[in-house]
């Protein structure tokens, strides 16, 4: 055996190591070994595992590879070569069981040969140039339980290019399968409910799929894992997808869904990712969302949806991702969102919040990313917010905010953009801290503010319009003139 991964190996691989033909392991991972498998390790009739994943290996496949009739490991990923994968491979390697060539320029069809293979469990063919269909055969593949295709240009568009899902309800041992962004087109077809009951992730997202939400998934009850974001498919989800009990990931964002979303989702006590954006739900958010338990990240981000937000989904008490910007949500935003320790992003951008910005925002110190631009909010900028100490955007822009800004926000040392533009903000603008950097502080759009330091070109307090003297002098006199 020989184990030199993570070395920081440099050069090439020494053709002498073929004379060591006792060999049964060769892993040389992640080191930056260049050049190609070298021709004599064809005499090495011992081998069974030969890893080189993560180096920098270029040329074609290696030809000393299919002498080795033995070889039961291959992993060749990721790394640099290219060209087309010999059509006899697998025919010459009887015994493999696990094949990697992930991130490579390999091209061309995926052989048909592959499916001959009959002892193999593992493949992962993803991040290369593969085009043409998934062999219609692969259902011969009954040992396989990790199937991975995604990023190459594989097409399915007629009922005949997709087979493949017909026959691969005959790997009854899958539990992953993918083929993410390829060039699939069409409807899903009902058979990819016949795959394995053991099947716990399914990812088919980023293709050109159509049509209504596949209604074969409602049979795969052992579901982890559900992608199928950023495709074509329409209609309503139906209420049966909260049935799937094991959900822990549910992505459907970058469709054109319709209706309003399923209350039945509350059922997933599992779940802990959902993404819904940018689809064209409508309706309100179910107040049931807040009964997950383990929810870290909720985005519905870019739909229609309108109504107030459910003070419930604030009690999530596992949440660290709020993406609810770009809908017509309005009312305000719930007092106990300071429930929300653990909230690190929440944006709430581009809908029709209003009222005050509540303090309790500020007991939410967890967070590093506020965005609750373009909205009616009114009232002054809490002085809580000072209090977040990791925050790195503060984005209030485009509201109705007045008052001054308060010193606290000079405290931020590690905000990267504050944005507070186009708002009726007054009064000078300090100079310490963060206030100190222009480049990261948006200020403009707000009449009353002066000050600062001279890289925001901002008119000098004591040159401010007369307008804003005289509002600043009526305040003034409301405040010292006596009660009648």
């Amino acid at each position: 055996m020989l184990q030199v991964s993570g070395n920081n190996l440099t050069g090439t691989i020494p053709t002498s190591l073929a004379n060591i033909t006792t060999l049964t392991h060769i892993t040389f991972s992640y080191n930056h070994i260049r050049g190609n498998i070298p021709s004599e390790f064809a005499d090495l009739s011992s081998l069974q595992y030969l890893y080189a994943a993560a180096n920098q290996l270029t040329g074609r496949f290696p030809q000393a590879i299919l002498n080795l009739s033995t070889l039961i490991g291959l992993d060749l990923g990721p790394n640099g070569l290219s060209g087309q994968v010999p059509p006899n491979l697998y025919a010459s390697l009887p015994n493999l069981q696990i094949l990697v060539l992930a991130e490579n320029f390999f091209l061309g069809n995926i052989p048909s040969s592959f499916t001959n293979a009959s002892n193999i469990y593992d493949v992962d063919l993803s991040i290369n140039n593969f085009t043409g269909l998934v062999p219609a055969t692969i259902g011969r593949l009954t040992k396989l339980s990790y199937l991975n295709l995604e990023q190459n240009q594989l097409q399915a568009n007629s009922k005949q290019d997709w087979e493949f899902m017909d026959n691969l309800g005959n790997c009854t041992e899958l539990q992953m399968f993918s083929l993410s962004w390829n060039r699939l087109s069409g409807h899903v077809p009902s058979s990819i409910g016949n795959l394995s009951n053991q099947l716990q992730k399914l990812y088919l997202g980023e293709n050109q799929l159509s049509g209504d939400f596949p209604s074969g998934i409602q049979n795969l009850h052992n579901l982890i894992l559900l992608s199928l974001g950023a495709n074509h498919f329409t209609g309503v989800v139906p209420e049966w997808i909260g049935t799937i009990k094991t959900l822990q990931l549910v992505d459907l964002g970058g469709n054109y869904f319709t209706g309003g979303i399923p209350s039945s989702l509350s059922n997933l006590s599992q779940l802990g990712w959902l993404y819904l954006d940018s689809n064209q739900f409508i309706g309100h958010i179910p107040p049931s969302l807040g009964n997950f338990p383990m929810l870290q990240c909720l985005d519905i981000y870019n739909n229609n949806l309108n109504g107030k937000i459910p003070m419930e989904i604030f009690k999530i008490p596992t949440m660290f991702i709020l993406k609810l910007s770009s809908n017509i949500l309005d009312g305000q935003l719930p007092t106990n969102i300071g429930n929300a320790k653990q909230l690190v992003h929440l944006l709430l951008s581009s809908n029709k919040l209003s009222g005050d910005i509540p303090n309790t925002l500020g007991d939410c110190e967890s967070l590093e990313d506020i965005e609750l631009g373009s909205n009616i909010f009114s009232g002054s900028i809490p002085a809580s917010l000072g209090n977040i100490s990791g925050l790195k955007v503060l984005n209030l822009s485009a509201n109705n905010l007045n008052g001054s800004i308060p010193t606290s926000l000079v405290n931020l040392h590690l905000l990267e953009k504050l944005d507070l533009s186009f708002n009726h903000l007054n009064g000078e603008v300090p100079t310490k801290g963060i206030f100190k950097n222009a480049t990261i502080v948006w200020i403009d759009g707000n009449q009353g503010l002066c000050g600062g330091v001279i890289e925001l070109h901002m008119l000098a307090c004591s040159v401010m319009p007369l307008n804003s003297i005289r509002h600043k002098r009526s305040v003034m006199l409301k405040i010292i003139t006596p009660i009648a």
